[in-house]
């Protein structure tokens, strides 16, 4: 996804016949449309809708340093001594 495009994620809920249903709303938009962003503005101005932040991924080499600062991380000096140790769980 390029960095102009916007990403919004919008949660409504509905009451219908005293049961409360809740829509998930997705809009992608280009950023640079200034009528695309009047629109979103609009749309998050009438107070039916919650923006929900969705979380950022992390990548590969931020799960590892997590394992690795974990404790998640195990280390042999040799091929036979991993084999070894695997094989004795």
């Amino acid at each position: 996804m390029h960095q102009w495009h916007n990403k919004c994620n919008s949660v409504a809920l509905y009451k219908q016949k005293k049961n409360i249903i809740m829509a998930t709303l997705t809009i992608q938009y280009d950023g640079r449309n200034k009528t695309a962003r009047s629109i979103v503005e609009m749309l998050r101005s009438l107070d039916i809708f919650h923006v929900v932040e969705t979380p950022a991924r992390k990548s590969g080499i931020e799960l590892a340093m997590e394992d690795k600062a974990a404790g998640r991380v195990t280390t042999w000096d040799s091929p036979q001594q991993m084999f070894d140790t695997l094989m004795a769980q």
